[in-house]
């Protein structure tokens, strides 16, 4: 999904759902721990997308919408 679609930009700051059903706490929670996974093993690379700048967020977005319609 995030090679092929629009994944919504990083939240600046993830907190818990408050009212949520038992599954979408543990989906949230695998999120949130294969984000850190992420972070923690990145090297050397930089993520760049999402973006937490909204011009290179809007950028991209426009890359991906044309990549779409190619492969669609």
């Amino acid at each position: 999904m995030r090679l092929y679609g629009k994944s919504p930009p990083l939240p600046i700051a993830m907190d818990k759902p408050k009212h949520t059903s038992k599954l979408n706490q543990v989906v949230f929670h695998l999120n949130h721990d294969f984000e850190d996974h992420e972070a923690k093993n990145m090297g050397k690379y930089e993520c760049i997308y999402p973006s937490h700048d909204k011009k290179k967020q809007d950028l991209y977005n426009k890359f991906l919408d044309g990549a779409q319609s190619i492969f669609s």
